[in-house]
């Protein structure tokens, strides 16, 4: 057992207003550990410890088998872990089995984001007065430079500050920890951190800066306050500069060098993206589709984009000689980034998806009835827009199951909400397979296919709608689990989704089927995961029909009519100034639907700010003699907690998690 203090904790750098961050660590498994038990009956439980000692200890526990899911902002606490009790070394332990399992490439990328999007502008605007988040602005971005560095080898930042080069760097941010504590001595006690870390006592405003004369006391004179104030607002100015410039040089050197992906790996993120090392120039097509789809993989996985360079480098003639490969089937099975995006990518080069998908090609510039109707766009751009709409269900239904608390809260009547939960009980070979159907799903040959191309009534375009690679269904995906590395599960689920494509559309047709359409229907899934898939695997097509009504519906003029006012039922959490505030502006002459819809977002959006986020705002159909009247109803359910269950509790009994 150890207790390690973490991030600013474990640097020593602590201000009056800091968080105190500590972590409890053990060698074993948490499950059981009558000892953590205790401590967390005095530390978080009860105010024990805080009556004891005078401060609150919210530790959290970590076993050593704990370490490879630590990621992103809590892996980046464990790098500045410092001891606080540790007799036997147990913290060591923990650095070196980090080392073992992080990814040092993922912690850069991760750093970099917070340049990218908060730190490198904050660089830029030294000179405001207005405001200045010191932590964010000052301190934070310094220390993007240290953790770039410490990232590599997994080393604590007090390593890295004695390797520091100018001493007046280090000296600059010790200044912005000064002058932080007074800042911090300034504010009213009591202040608590957002849910991200930030305390509004980080902030200085105009009063802040020209206060640095009341740092001398009351035996000071005016004029020595006055010229002290000067000379600290210049020192200030100074180490922001100095700290940005620090900062941005080491996170664009490391572009500027490139900065692989491991140790000796062929891949490197540049200044312009991800590149690799040439290959060699007799390498046969198949080892340059394994480096090309590599590198297309790595984008995905991270975020990041191919370097542009690469169209003329690894990618140049994709067309000629892409073919499958292992890597083909881990881009459909890689859970981060967008595979739409990378097929995106892929498709600048003519001919490269028809190597891998055969019949791509004359799909992707073939008509059907939603490109007609939407006159915009071919096949190949359609297809990916359906598959980012259904990756866009996948990530919905993820972050749906990280806030549910229970299944019921799961339950949803909107048809969205429905297939995003559908998503996230799919094991991974349906998955894989519902992507891998709607890629390449009317490049098979089916008999339904043989019969609309011998029906002289249809149009052409509806006659050769599928089929592209006139290869049989039965055959098509013969031989992917070894070219591909797909498995026979996935290629089986595929092969299935494909032939039952219309199933759902047939019996939505008939209305409320028959009990024994609806046996038939089971029988012909089979099983709840292949009934799940095929649910899942329309979604993208839904969405995209959706939006092609929409555009149609948009090119009209908007009905217009008069909202004389807005009647709120079901609400009762909220005041009647709260509703009339949110709704009232959306009142009078000339609205239309859109008007309606910014009103049920505006409340809904009030009850989101007082904290209620179970509430759901929607507008239900219409009276019609009180719409022809102008009064409109909004229906609110607020969705009261009847019943809270406790699942998964490992540290914790059930009866102190319901009590608190």
């Amino acid at each position: 057992f150890a207790v390690v203090a973490l991030g600013g904790t474990g640097r020593g750098e602590v201000t009056p207003c800091s968080d105190l961050d500590f972590a409890f660590l053990f060698e074993h498994g948490l499950e059981g550990n009558a000892f953590l038990m205790e401590l967390q009956r005095q530390t978080l439980h009860t105010d024990e410890f805080r009556a004891q000692h005078g401060f609150a200890c919210t530790a959290f526990p970590f076993g050593l088998d704990d370490v490879p899911g630590l990621a992103e902002k809590q892996l980046n606490s464990f790098l500045d872990m410092q001891a606080v009790y540790d007799p036997t070394g147990l913290m060591e332990c923990f650095r070196v089995k980090i080392r073992e399992t992080y990814d040092p490439f993922e912690h850069f990328l991760h750093v970099r984001s917070f340049w990218k999007r908060q730190w490198e502008q904050a660089g830029e605007n030294c000179e405001r007065l207005d405001r200045f988040d010191i932590k964010n602005d000052g301190l934070r971005l310094f220390l993007g430079g240290i953790w770039t560095l410490g990232g590599k080898e997994f080393r604590h930042s007090h390593e890295i500050y004695s390797e520091i080069e100018d001493s007046r760097d280090l000296a600059a941010y010790d200044f912005l920890l000064r002058i932080r504590c007074w800042i911090h001595l300034r504010r009213p006690p009591g202040g608590h951190a957002d849910p991200f870390g930030n305390h509004p006592e980080d902030v200085l405003g105009f009063d802040d800066f020209i206060s640095f004369g009341d740092m001398l006391g009351s035996d000071a004179t005016e004029r020595e306050r006055f010229h002290f104030a000067n000379d600290v607002r210049a020192r200030l100015l100074s180490a922001r500069r100095r700290l940005a410039a620090f900062s941005r040089g080491i996170i664009e050197r490391e572009l500027h060098d490139g900065r692989r992906v491991s140790s000796g790996h062929p891949i490197i993120f540049g200044a312009s993206g991800l590149y690799r090392t040439s290959l060699e120039a007799a390498a046969t097509p198949y080892d340059r589709s394994r480096a090309a789809l590599s590198l297309l993989l790595a984008s995905q996985r991270y975020g990041v984009p191919v370097d542009p360079a690469e169209m003329q480098g690894i990618f140049r003639g994709a067309g000629d000689w892409l073919v499958p490969v292992p890597e083909v089937s881990m881009l459909f099975q890689e859970e981060r980034g967008s595979l739409a995006e990378s097929f995106d990518f892929l498709s600048r080069f003519d001919g490269a998806l028809d190597r891998l998908f055969p019949g791509y090609g004359r799909f992707e510039t073939s008509l059907d009835e939603c490109v007609m109707l939407q006159r915009t766009a071919m096949r190949g751009a359609l297809e990916r827009d359906k598959m980012r709409a259904l990756e866009g269900y996948v990530n919905a239904g993820a972050e749906r199951m990280k806030t549910a608390i229970s299944s019921t809260s799961l339950a949803s009547d909107e048809d969205a909400a429905r297939v995003a939960l559908v998503t996230t009980v799919l094991d991974a070979d349906h998955l894989t397979a519902v992507k891998l159907a709607l890629k390449t799903k009317r490049l098979p040959l089916t008999l339904g296919d043989e019969a609309a191309r011998g029906d002289d009534s249809r149009p052409w375009q509806e006659r050769y709608a599928s089929g592209f690679s006139d290869i049989p269904l039965l055959r098509y995906y013969t031989g992917w689990d070894t070219s591909c590395g797909f498995t026979l599960k996935t290629l089986e689920v595929t092969q299935f989704l494909v032939a039952n494509r219309r199933a759902f559309k047939d019996r939505a047709r008939i209305g409320i089927n028959p009990s024994d359409e609806v046996e038939a229907f089971a029988r012909l899934c089979g099983d709840e995961q292949r009934l799940r898939a095929l649910f899942a695997s329309l979604a993208g097509a839904a969405a995209l029909c959706a939006g092609t009504a929409a555009a149609q519906e948009s090119g009209r003029a908007p009905e217009r009519f008069t909202v004389e006012a807005i009647d709120v039922v079901g609400a009762t959490v909220l005041t009647a100034d709260d509703i009339e505030n949110a709704v009232y502006p959306f009142t009078g002459e000339n609205r239309t639907a859109a008007d309606l819809e910014a009103a049920r977002k505006a409340l809904q959006d009030v009850y989101a700010a007082k904290g209620y986020e179970a509430a759901v705002v929607d507008i239900p159909p219409q009276d019609n003699a009180a719409f022809a009247a102008g009064y409109i109803q909004i229906r609110v359910s607020e969705a009261p907690v009847g019943e809270v269950r406790i699942a998964g509790a490992k540290f914790h009994s059930a009866d102190t998690v319901r009590a608190q």
